[in-house]
């Protein structure tokens, strides 16, 4: 088994049955839609959202049937479940294999690659710079990567000979925690310096001698754990944090759902709302849902009175299944979006 391969198994198994396999293809590909999201949130694979985003549905579609040839998964009213011969594999596959356990793109989102890419030209620039080397292929070719780098060099010029030393210190204090996920190589053989070519997550993956999604992995739960130490201890890592602050750190919302957000705080009603935008009513019902898994302090109780909450909740610990159909035949006064919104706001505590 692959390492994408029980990924997919892991995320099957936390689905327990009840989402088709292709609610796990969108989940990797990170797609930014409110089935895909609340789905992340309720079965708490949110983790592994926008992991793997060129993964092509032809080569999930070939994973799949690879699992369910080796026995791994069954299949049952059109929605695949893990087998007992499943789970044992997927155990002692994670006995052999680091789980990626700091890796979290629902919170991370692509502000870990962005500081990364600052990151890798700063780390460059700055190492050619101590040697008076001019001249060289800059590592990141985006333009907007670039200027931001020119921005941040010239806002430190008057400083710009100890950035090195600085950098290195808190590079070297980040490496050194105790609780890093794994082996620091996998993050500096992809710095380039002076003296060292940044290896491809290819070239890394053959030097290490692992397969190149375990290796993608790997790195990407290194790269969050980096950018989630440096955002919740940023007096320690005050460089490094520069890098990142002026990314949005706030919650992954569509555009769409942004905008539903900011009628709801001027205080506009659901059809209203859908009036004004010219949009189905479900559609907002469907940014409510994402608001409400995005922001803890987002209240529900105008849509769903608090006991109504708590009966959806009961309900749900009881049956110990989130299918919508068969907590509504439990509750039929409630509607399917009243049972969706309660288990956005709680279904990771159920």
């Amino acid at each position: 088994m692959s390492y994408l391969q029980a990924i997919i198994l892991f995320c099957l198994k936390q689905m327990k049955g009840e989402r088709t396999e292709y609610a796990v293809y969108h989940l990797l590909k990170g797609k930014k839609s409110s089935q895909t999201i609340q789905d992340g949130h309720l079965y708490q694979v949110s983790e592994f959202f926008n992991s793997y985003p060129k993964l092509d549905r032809k080569q999930f579609d070939h994973h799949i049937q690879a699992l369910k040839d080796k026995g791994f998964l069954g299949h049952q009213n059109n929605h695949y479940y893990i087998s007992h011969e499943g789970k044992d594999e997927l155990e002692n596959f994670f006995t052999d294999h680091p789980f990626p356990s700091s890796l979290n793109g629902w919170k991370v989102g692509d502000s870990s690659l962005i500081w990364w890419k600052r990151l890798s030209l700063l780390v460059q620039v700055l190492s050619h710079y101590s040697r008076k080397e001019l001249k060289y292929y800059p590592v990141q070719r985006e333009q907007e990567i670039q200027e931001w780098i020119k921005m941040f060099l010239r806002k430190n010029k008057e400083n710009i000979n100890d950035l090195n030393r600085i950098l290195f210190d808190e590079l070297i204090k980040l490496l050194s925690n105790e609780d890093f996920p794994d082996h620091p190589v996998l993050f500096t053989n992809m710095l380039t310096g002076g003296e060292q070519i940044g290896l491809t997550t290819l070239q890394a993956a053959e030097k290490l001698k692992i397969d190149p999604d375990e290796f993608r992995y790997r790195y990407l739960n290194v790269l969050h754990y980096i950018v989630i130490e440096v955002l919740e201890n940023n007096g320690y890592f005050p460089l490094l944090y520069s890098l990142l602050k002026q990314e949005n750190q706030a919650q992954i919302l569509t555009h769409s759902t942004k905008e539903t957000y900011r009628l709801l705080t001027r205080g506009m009603e659901m059809d209203v709302i859908a009036k004004v935008r010219k949009l189905k009513k479900s559609t907002i019902e469907d940014h409510l849902v994402e608001i409400a898994l995005a922001d803890p302090t987002f209240s529900i109780d105008n849509y769903v009175h608090p006991e109504a909450q708590k009966c959806v909740i009961e309900v749900t610990q009881i049956i110990n299944q989130k299918k919508l159909k068969l907590i509504k035949e439990k509750i039929p006064l409630l509607s399917y979006f009243q049972i969706r919104l309660v288990l956005a706001k709680f279904g990771d505590q159920v």
